[in-house]
């Protein structure tokens, strides 16, 4: 039989399965990130609700789990919003540790890609732009224009 587990009140954008445990990553139109066991069903955690505390204002739109050096166990996420920027959470404890964003602001973050040797991330948004993260110090490393 099949169930249904009610995670969200409008579009979903982006789901994503980590690659070595049994979680998943939802985000959607309604301004929710929630991780949830596959396994099991159940919601482990709204990530939404620790970002929107720190002015997250639009939802996310494309979510990726990568692994750092620390072997700690992160998931990145960017917004589509007049302040976009790029969030990252440690999904060992469930906490936002890291806003990433960049001057002149970023325009609209539509695309991450990690990388599956460290800390490093690339973004691409509506200004042209593509950058180079690295989840050390919060601020692009290179851009491509």
């Amino acid at each position: 039989a099949t169930s249904s587990i009610p995670i969200h009140q409008d579009q979903i954008f982006r789901l994503t399965v980590h690659q070595s445990r049994d979680i998943a990553a939802s985000c959607a139109k309604d301004k929710s990130v929630l991780l949830w066991s596959v396994e099991h069903g159940n919601l482990l955690s709204d990530l939404g609700k620790v970002a929107h505390n720190s002015t997250w204002h639009g939802p996310m739109i494309d979510l990726h789990f990568f692994r750092a050096p620390s072997h700690s166990q992160y998931l990145v996420g960017s917004t589509d919003s007049a302040t976009t920027f790029i969030a990252a959470w440690d999904v060992e404890i469930g906490s936002l540790c890291g806003r990433f964003t960049d001057t002149p602001s970023i325009k609209s973050t539509g695309s991450i890609h990690t990388s599956q040797r460290g800390p490093l991330f690339l973004s691409g948004s509506q200004d042209g732009i593509g950058r180079l993260w690295d989840l050390r110090n919060k601020k692009p490393s290179y851009k491509f224009k």
